[in-house]
């Protein structure tokens, strides 16, 4: 809720008080809520939410955390390839 709230912040604050123009001001504001935004988001979802969801899964494995973190660091490692 908190990541989605900072993403939508963002992304307002980079259309209405900056006029869309580059300013030193706007940023540092975007700049620092976006990336605050986008670490609670990948380490929440990815690291939290979804690799207990994994590791739950494989609840019958031996090797159920091994799987989920393998799983997830994949996901996280693509989502970065073209950014």
């Amino acid at each position: 809720m908190i990541a989605t709230l900072a993403v939508a912040i963002t992304f307002c604050s980079g259309l209405a008080p900056f006029g869309n123009q580059p300013s030193f001001w706007r940023v540092l504001v975007e700049g620092i809520i976006y990336y605050i935004g986008v670490a609670v988001v990948e380490e929440v979802y990815l690291r939290g939410l979804l690799q207990n969801l994994l590791e739950n899964c494989f609840e019958n494995s031996k090797n159920a955390a091994l799987y989920a973190i393998l799983i997830t660091s994949f996901l996280f490692g693509f989502g970065h390839i073209f950014g």
